[in-house]
């Protein structure tokens, strides 16, 4: 069965980096959460971002969370 799972991403001033929002349940019995902090800074764009996760999460779908 697939399943298509998605990681929404955004830009945190509070974390000081882009977080990452993934649906896929393997994420929280992992890691406690579903929302992680990516390796990447505020000065990276969105479009770096969303390159970098696709590359390494080809199944997921990549989404700009909407501010």
């Amino acid at each position: 069965m697939t399943h298509n799972h998605c990681i929404t991403v955004w830009k945190s001033r509070e974390a000081k980096c882009w977080l990452a929002k993934d649906s896929d349940p393997q994420v929280v019995e992992l890691f406690g959460t579903d929302t992680l902090p990516t390796a990447y800074t505020l000065s990276a764009t969105a479009e770096q971002v969303i390159a970098g996760l696709q590359k390494r999460n080809p199944a997921k779908s990549i989404m700009l969370r909407k501010e």
